[in-house]
């Protein structure tokens, strides 16, 4: 549980700074769009969770 609250938390903080949006905004967002993936597991219980968020739903083009 506590590595899925740090990756999330991470990703919020990233979409936030990279995309220059607030943080509640960025938290819409990753409650909508971001997979958490259990990507290893290390000395019995111990997890490394990865957020994976879809680059693909930001538009570039500026109409």
């Amino acid at each position: 549980m506590t590595g899925a609250q740090e990756a999330l938390r991470a990703m919020i903080d990233y979409v936030s700074e990279t995309y220059n949006i607030e943080k509640i905004d960025a938290y819409l967002l990753a409650s909508l769009c971001v997979d958490l993936k259990i990507s290893e597991v290390v000395d019995a219980g111990e997890y490394v969770v990865s957020a994976l968020l879809p680059l693909s739903i930001f538009n570039d083009s500026q109409e």
